[in-house]
């Protein structure tokens, strides 16, 4: 199509409608193939496509509570659980009738059609689509001119959902590989925060890579990195009428290089756009049918604005039809202003709890500028230096990052801000001494309210906590300060820092707790403020970040020195400090707003947090307390069957993120409130709750806390289902149960009758089933994927759980899994020795408390006959190291290891592995000072005493220490039980 009486300035294909040439001043401004067949093979990106039936993502690819149901679609968004552009065949890969010329507007201009039948990609409802591409020419101006249009055609449904884009990526300096150097100014700076899988939040707020609205900005060689959606309009969805076709023209973005002169304006209706800097763009090499190679083009090569629709409102939609529903018009006999927006529905359709809480956010987030050129160079040139650690020794080191402070001082918010060099912020944060640290501090306070907001500076503030938490003890331990009550006044002390840090959070604590980036840094503060342990599993896993890069320092030092597993000293103004927070974000909602936030994916962790330090600090009277989370979330005491606590929780218990709450409730609940939890609750759904993927987990966690009788009542629900459990995989409640057992001492001979139904009567076959040994059936996977996937296997990594809690139950348990690992070939025990997450269940056997001693003297010639086989292997080693225990009394085996290591000296040493488990069998000692290491083969390790002997000694300890029969009586009498319906504890007081 021209504009002039010249060469045609548009090109278009009528696959996908899509743009293949927009010529401005002789260049083709747009990315693009030579040839129309290379659209078909070579056009992942999507060059020039329309895209529908939606844009941009569809969280976890299902349209929920649309007709009454719910509509799974293809998941092809990488790995995010999303659809994306409409799925694997959207309308970007299917043929349009057209190009048809047509006027339109009074302009000339083509029309392009598709008609999206019932089903297609998942979607409802057959629609139709129409495309028009207008141009002209306005001065010096090219102006192309875009126009959709959907309507729902078919009777299948009462609505379905729709929004239609297009995804050209622009080059204004076609000469050029990359983008560097293009000027931007978009026309807004509001943004929708997105979560860990790139879908909205649903919470608007200030972009920080950009300046501010009509200030320019220059893309360089890597930053800024932006792929986000945009808001123009940010007035509430229902606002926005679902044809924007009457209103005026908005601007979203100019591009421009001051190289070619060439610029281009974007203007649109919509209310939102998305702008795609192009850092994940791949355009393969073509060869055209001359035989011309059209080279491949990489990240950064092009500049994607896609006008879109951000949350829309469906029942506008509803309310317009019911009216409609007598109008005697059918809808193919309406005019085109009749239908104009008929039927249209945004793209966005993922719940979100917080939109029903009214929360005020802290205002603009600042803009701290940005590092040029030449500092960025040096910054990013300096991290690398540092993660190699290629330093003659510590001093050099030293003397380096003294000079990168001295680079940084006054742009340490610049760098924290910045997306290639905040890692350069954190490392130098994992490296600094106390007093660095402390200079760090004092240049972040003051900020930490935005910084906190900020993608990249948020991590380091979270690093800086967390290393500056040692230091605060080892103040309060120096100067005398670690009693209660006392405070500190001194102003630059690491604990008033904190404690001015933790103040510039307090006023927007209910903001700050859905905030995606803030509430983690609220948490890692709440910690430290706390005195947990920073390191230990749990906080780690409340701390833990999907969207936070893991630094690691390449010496192998310890990022948190002098931090274990232990509580740590904190001073009592930390913890007033964390009382104040946490009754801060409790106090400014209400039950129905915490139990909204209860299912939201940002402040479920925050949530959890407040809820386990509660318990911590006040333990059983925060029950009591009508202030807290924990009474504010159920308020019913107790929450009994019928009651709104009880239906609260009982909704939450299969929610993928509330579960997670309940299971918080579940473990820290007083007796009281658990036992009537469990019985109107648990106690009549053990087996559907069993069954269900996420609720089991919540069940788990029940099971723990179960009396004897209680267990003994589950066991007898549970087992029937046994059979079910394992076809589903729900091996976690089974390995539970087994545990419990154990310790309850509850008979779990039921049990291993119904593993030994489910898994089958065959000893080889069932281990072989319960353990997933069977390779993977596939002749097109390669050696290596095929291992990834085994390796992926999350069902074989609980199903090897449950095997080594079964080893550690003596009996019939056990048994299942030593007479299963006995009848196994040769090749497969080798292959279960190999296998990451199977290996565990043959070395737990070998290592298992109790007398395994004959099944140890079966297994272990078998093994031995397979260890030149392991001794090579990353995984399979670990096994040939658990043979030093697994010959337990019987030295002569350890020999024969020894002679075969030996003989494969060379081989051993040329390996790592290898060399792991020379070392650890110590065979140097075996080469050189035989008669020792004879000596330590043949010695007992403590513990491992046949049972003869520890009955000997136990007899001789009783007779040695029995108290008299009058002694021991009154001791009885003066022994008080105490049950608090769940866990019986016994309080022993002495005469």
């Amino acid at each position: 199509m021209s504009v002039t009486d010249t060469e045609p300035a548009f090109t278009f294909l009528s696959q996908g409608a899509l743009i293949q040439e927009f010529k401005v001043a002789g260049h083709n401004i747009v990315q693009s193939f030579p040839e129309a067949r290379f659209y078909k093979t070579h056009n992942d990106a999507y060059l020039g496509e329309t895209i529908g039936r939606t844009t941009n993502r569809v969280k976890g690819a299902i349209l929920e509570n649309l007709n009454g149901q719910s509509y799974k679609l293809a998941v092809n968004d990488g790995d995010n659980p999303n659809s994306l552009h409409g799925g694997f065949q959207g309308w970007g890969k299917q043929d349009f009738e057209g190009p048809r010329p047509v006027n339109r507007n009074g302009r000339e201009g083509v029309q392009f059609r598709y008609l999206s039948r019932d089903g297609e990609e998942g979607y409802p409802g057959t629609v139709e689509c129409f495309v028009w591409y207008t141009a002209a020419m306005e001065g010096e101006k090219t102006v192309l001119e875009i126009e959709y249009q959907v309507e729902l055609l078919g009777d299948e449904c009462e609505e379905t959902v729709c929004g239609v884009t297009n995804h050209s990526y622009f080059h204004v300096n076609p000469g050029m590989p990359t983008t560097e150097g293009t000027v931007i100014t978009l026309g807004t700076d509001q943004f929708l925060e997105l979560d860990q899988h790139q879908t909205p939040t649903g919470k608007i707020a200030t972009f920080p890579l950009i300046p501010r609205p009509g200030k320019s900005f220059t893309l360089g060689t890597t930053e800024p990195v932006i792929d986000d959606c945009f808001v123009i309009d940010t007035t509430a969805p229902q606002s926005c009428p679902l044809d924007t076709r009457s209103l005026p023209l908005r601007h979203l973005a100019t591009i421009s290089h001051p190289d070619t002169g060439l610029s281009l304006e974007i203007q649109s209706t919509e209310p939102a756009f998305q702008f795609y800097t192009g850092d994940g763009l791949y355009i393969p090499e073509a060869k055209t049918d001359k035989d011309i190679i059209i080279s491949s083009r990489g990240k950064r090569s092009g500049i994607a604005i896609e006008p879109s629709r951000k949350r829309g409102r469906r029942e506008e939609q509803k309310r317009k039809r019911e009216q409609e529903r007598d109008d005697p018009v059918s809808k193919r006999q309406r005019s085109d202003e009749d239908r104009k927006g008929e039927n249209f529905v945004d793209d966005d359709f993922s719940y979100n709890a917080a939109e029903h809480v009214a929360i005020a956010g802290p205002g603009e987030i600042p803009f701290y500028g940005l590092l040029d050129e030449e500092e960025q160079e040096y910054f990013k040139r300096a991290d690398i230096m540092l993660e190699l650690n290629q330093f003659s020794d510590a001093e050099q080191r030293d003397l380096f990052l003294a000079n990168i402070y001295q680079e940084a001082n006054g742009k340490e918010l610049k760098i924290a801000n910045s997306q290639s060099c905040s890692r350069l912020m954190e490392r130098l944060i994992l490296l600094s001494t106390p007093e660095q640290l402390k200079a760090l501090f004092e240049k972040f306070s003051g900020h930490f309210l935005h910084l906190a907001q900020h993608r990249f500076a948020s991590h380091c503030c979270e690093t800086l906590f967390l290393q500056a938490a040692p230091i605060v003890g080892e103040e309060s331990l120096a100067s005398g300060k670690a009693k209660p009550g006392s405070e500190t006044k001194e102003p630059n002390t690491v604990e008033r820092m904190f404690l001015d840090a933790s103040k510039e959070f307090e006023t927007n604590l209910g903001y700050l707790m859905i905030d995606t980036f803030a509430s983690h840094t609220i948490r890692v503060l709440l910690v430290v403020l706390s005195g947990r342990p920073l390191v230990d599993a749990q906080t780690t896993s409340l701390l833990q970040s999907n969207k936070k890069e893991n630094i690691k320092l390449t010496s192998g030092e310890n990022p948190l020195p002098g931090l274990d597993t232990v509580e740590r000293i904190v001073p009592h103004s930390f913890h007033v400090a964390l009382d104040r927070i946490m009754k801060g974000i409790v106090a400014g909602l209400d039950t129905t707003s915490l139990r909204a936030l209860a299912s939201h994916p940002v402040a479920n962790p925050l949530l959890q947090l407040i809820l386990d330090l509660e318990f911590r600090q006040s333990g059983k009277s925060n029950a009591k307390d009508t202030t807290s989370l924990f009474r504010k979330m159920l308020p019913d005491n107790p929450p009994e069957e019928g009651t709104e606590s009880a239906s609260f929780f009982s909704g939450i218990l299969y929610d993928p993120i509330g579960s997670r709450l309940s299971e918080v409730l579940v473990t820290n609940s007083p007796g009281k409130t658990f036992k009537v939890l469990y019985q109107s609750l648990f106690r009549k759904r053990l087996p559907s709750l069993a069954k269900n993927e996420t609720a089991s987990y919540v069940l788990v966690k029940a099971l723990e806390r179960l009396n004897r009788e209680d267990l003994q009542d589950a066991v007898a629900q549970l087992c029937p289902q046994i059979q079910l459990l394992v076809d589903r995989s729900r091996t976690s409640v089974i390995k539970c149960l087994v545990g419990r057992c154990q310790v309850r001492g509850v008979d779990s001979h039921p049990l291993a009758v119904a593993l030994e139904e489910a898994y089958g009567q065959n000893p080889q076959g069932k281990l072989k089933r319960m353990l997933r040994l069977d390779p993977v059936e596939s002749e097109n996977l390669s050696d290596e994927r095929r291992k990834q996937i085994v390796h992926q296997d999350a069902t074989k990594a609980h199903a090897s759980l449950l095997a080594q809690s079964m080893l550690e139950v003596p009996g019939p348990l056990r048994e299942l899994i030593t007479e299963g690992m006995l009848a196994m070939e040769n090749p497969d025990l080798l292959l279960m020795a190999k296998d990451r997450s199977v290996t565990h269940v043959l070395q737990k056997s070998l290592t298992c408390t109790g007398d395994t001693a004959k099944y140890r003297r079966m297994i272990m010639p078998r093994l031995i006959t397979l260890t030149l086989d392991l001794v090579t292997d990353p995984v399979g080693s670990h096994v040939v190291d658990a043979y030093w225990q697994g010959s337990e009394g019987l030295s002569f085996l350890r020999e024969k290891v020894a002679e075969r290591l030996l003989q494969h000296e060379t081989s051993l040493r040329d390996s790592v592995p290898g060399r792991a488990v020379w070392r650890n069998w110590k065979m140097d000692m075996y080469k050189t000072r035989l008669t020792d290491w004879m000596r330590e083969a043949k010695a007992r390790t403590e513990g491992t005493k046949t049972g003869i002997e520890l009955a000997r000694e136990r007899y001789a300890t009783r007779k040695q220490h029995q108290p008299s029969r009058e002694k021991q009586g009154a001791r009885r009498r003066k022994t008080t039980s105490l049950h608090t319906g769940a866990n019986p504890i016994v309080a022993a007081s002495q005469g």
